[in-house]
């Protein structure tokens, strides 16, 4: 429920709270994250492939809060 409101501005990395969390707690815990999206679930290994693709605007934040 926090997850859903939290600060999240697309195509920015620096001091997004979502951002962080992917990068501190959910890749060195489980190694990988899966982001939902209208063509199916995309899984990044990387967490710089998933910061690429935010900023490019690959990955939108309501995708991305959806899969922390």
């Amino acid at each position: 429920r926090k997850i859903k409101k939290a600060f999240c501005p697309p195509e920015v990395v620096e001091k997004n709270p979502i951002m962080d969390y992917s990068e501190h707690i959910i890749f060195p815990y489980h190694g990988k994250m899966s982001v939902p999206s209208e063509h199916g679930p995309v899984e990044y290994a990387e967490y710089s492939a998933l910061e690429a693709d935010f900023r490019a605007g690959k990955v939108h934040p309501g995708d991305l809060k959806a899969g922390v």
